[in-house]
C-alpha cells in the first residue's frame, strides 16, 4: 500500500480519518436503519454480500490531526472553519426545515460546497466499502493546499439546491426544462480544465430528498435551466439573503433524476493561452459562455 499524505497540507497519515460528513450529522439518523446505498436505483451489495447496514457508510480521507506531529492538524482546522459554525444552520434546514438567512446561509452553503467537494476526491473512500463504482473529479492538486492556505473556495464553483419528493408522479411532479449542457474542457495559463458536476442527496423529515449538485466550471459563466424555471435555488458562490426549504417546488424521481443529468463532459477543448484561441464554430450552448481573456 502507497504511502498517504495530508490532502490539506501533505503531512504523512497513516490512515484515512477524515469524515466527509462529521459525526454530528449522522446522529440525526441514529436508529432509522437499516440503511441501503443505490446506484442508479439498484442496491450496491457490501463485500459480504449484504446490500443493508446499521448505521450509514462513512466516507472517508486522508487528513492530518492531532496524531501527526508533521502536519498542520488539518482535520481540527477543517472541524473550526467549516463543521462547527454549520451545526446549527444545517440542523435548522435539514433537520427542522425551517428558513435561513443572513450569515446562516453563507455559513450553510459553504458547508455544502466543502462537503460535495471532499466526497468528490479521487482518495474518497467508504470506511466499510460497498461494491460501487465511483467516478471521482479530475481533482486539481492545488484545490485543497489553497483553500487551507487561504481559507478561500476553488474559483469557478457554483451550487444549486433542489427537492425531490420521492412519492410524486412523474404526471404530478413539476416538469423540469429538457436541456443537457455538454460542458467544454477549458486550457488557460492560470489552470483550467473539464467541466464537471457531483451530486449529494440528504433526506429530510417530510420525506422528501434535498438534493444539492456542485459545478466546476473553468473560465465560463453557466446559466442552470432548473433555476431559470424556478426548480433550484442556487446557493454558490452568491448566497441568497434567505433560504427556505420549504418554497423550493419539489421534483418528482424522473425530474429530479433529470437534474443530476444536466451537464454533460466532454465538450470541445478550448485553449485560453494569450492570443492563441481555439473557438470551434457552435462551441457551446447557449447557457454556457466561455469568458474570454
Amino acid at each position: 500500500m502507497s504511502a498517504l499524505h495530508c490532502l490539506l497540507c501533505g503531512a504523512p497519515v497513516r490512515t484515512p480519518r477524515e469524515h466527509v460528513l462529521p459525526s454530528w450529522f449522522f446522529k440525526r439518523f441514529a436508529g432509522q436503519g437499516p440503511f441501503t446505498v443505490l446506484v442508479n436505483g439498484v442496491p450496491a451489495p457490501y463485500a459480504s454480500g449484504a446490500v443493508e447496514r446499521a448505521q450509514l457508510p462513512r466516507l472517508m480521507l486522508p487528513v492530518c490531526g492531532q496524531e501527526s506531529s508533521a502536519g498542520l492538524k488539518c482535520n481540527d482546522w477543517l472541524n473550526t472553519t467549516f463543521e462547527q459554525p454549520a451545526k446549527i444552520p444545517v440542523r435548522t434546514l435539514l433537520g427542522e426545515l425551517r428558513p435561513l438567512s443572513g450569515w446562516e446561509v453563507f455559513t450553510f452553503a459553504r458547508w455544502a460546497v466543502k462537503t460535495l467537494l471532499l466526497s468528490a476526491h479521487p482518495q474518497a473512500a467508504y470506511a466499510e466499502p460497498p461494491q460501487r463504482s465511483r467516478q471521482p473529479w479530475d481533482f486539481p492538486d492545488s484545490w485543497l493546499p489553497s483553500l487551507r492556505d487561504t481559507g478561500e473556495m476553488p474559483s469557478d464553483l457554483s451550487l444549486w439546491m433542489t427537492v425531490c419528493d420521492p412519492d410524486a408522479s412523474d404526471r404530478d411532479g413539476e416538469p423540469g426544462p429538457d436541456d443537457q449542457l455538454l460542458l467544454p474542457h477549458v486550457h488557460h495559463p492560470a489552470g483550467g480544465g473539464p467541466g464537471q458536476a457531483t451530486h449529494l442527496g440528504f433526506g429530510l423529515p417530510n420525506g422528501r430528498v434535498a438534493q444539492l449538485q456542485l459545478l466546476s466550471h473553468p473560465h465560463t459563466d453557466i446559466s442552470h435551466p432548473f433555476e431559470d424555471a424556478g426548480l433550484a435555488a442556487r446557493l454558490w458562490p452568491t448566497p441568497p439573503d434567505e433560504l427556505d426549504i420549504r418554497g423550493i417546488r419539489p421534483l418528482s424521481p424522473a425530474t429530479g433524476r433529470q437534474f443530476t443529468r444536466t451537464f454533460i463532459r466532454g465538450g470541445p477543448h478550448i485553449s485560453l493561452d494569450g492570443g492563441q484561441r481555439r473557438l470551434p464554430e457552435g462551441l457551446v450552448h447557449p447557457r454556457v459562455r466561455v469568458r474570454l481573456p
